[in-house]
């Protein structure tokens, strides 16, 4: 992978998050990006699917309730009780389950499992 910053300026997943995104959740997420590919070469892991995932793992972080809901639905995707009570927690499985492979055309399991999985580290740096 070239440089992190030159991967960024040109990556297309970087130009349709400015335009989904707000500016807080944008720079949440380029923040998560350096920190994906600074753990990836420490740990000797493709940096390239680590930003990737730390990209795409808030894509649908401000889809309304009824929209997760929606395609969660759409997608058959299976739905926990805590997850019902807490809908927004859901944006993880949505983005990461289904929209960054039916909108990027991501087959790489790895990369789609740490989107889908990355709200659990999020919940523990939120707190």
């Amino acid at each position: 992978m070239e440089s992190l910053n030159t991967y960024l300026k040109d990556s297309p997943y970087v130009k349709k998050l400015k335009k989904v995104l707000s500016v807080k959740r944008y720079d949440h997420t380029i923040r998560v990006a350096h920190v994906a590919y600074a753990m990836a070469k420490a740990h000797n892991y493709s940096s390239k699917k680590a930003v990737v995932a730390a990209l795409l793992h808030d894509y649908a972080k401000n889809h309304t309730v009824k929209k997760l809901l929606h395609e969660c639905d759409k997608y058959h995707i299976e739905c926990r009780k805590s997850e019902l009570a807490n809908p927004e927690l859901l944006h993880a499985k949505v983005g990461g389950a289904k929209l960054a492979a039916h909108e990027f055309h991501i087959e790489d399991a790895d990369i789609l499992n740490a989107i889908k999985y990355i709200q659990l580290v999020d919940q523990v740096w939120a707190n």
